[in-house]
């Protein structure tokens, strides 16, 4: 934590393109352990 701010982007598993959204959530859904946090990238 630098000047008082978390850093995300090592908490982000998965970035995944808006068309792959319904592929990222059938991984949240089926396999949570496998996915820390998934970004959808618009």
């Amino acid at each position: 934590m630098a000047e008082g701010r978390v850093e995300v982007l090592p908490l982000v598993s998965h970035v995944v393109p808006a068309a792959g959204a319904a592929d990222a959530y059938a991984l949240l859904d089926e396999r949570p352990e496998a996915a820390l946090q998934v970004v959808l990238e618009f």
